[in-house]
């Protein structure tokens, strides 16, 4: 496992993320000699599951605003809204 402190990796990103995708191998980052992160590879299969359980609302017919109307909204702020559109149309 490799080191680096943020210094560093803020300066060569780049060049950190392309050895961790070549060689697999986790980078410990480190501010004031105490370890902060750990960057590593991405795994295909968390990759997956996570996408599906954000994005899962896209296939269907129903818009991104929607969703956060349907999902976010209490039902005072849903009447508010529901009140605002109606005056507008």
């Amino acid at each position: 496992m490799k080191s680096t402190s943020v210094f560093l990796l803020r300066e060569n990103l780049s060049s950190y993320l392309d050895e961790i995708v070549k060689t697999e191998v986790p980078v410990v980052v480190y501010r004031f000699n105490k370890p902060v992160a750990i960057l590593m590879p991405a795994k295909e299969s968390l990759l997956k599951t996570d996408f599906k359980k954000f994005y899962g609302f896209l296939k269907g017919k129903e818009t991104g605003l929607e969703y956060e109307y349907r999902v976010r909204r209490n039902d005072k702020e849903k009447k508010y809204i529901e009140n605002l559109i109606k005056r507008k149309t």
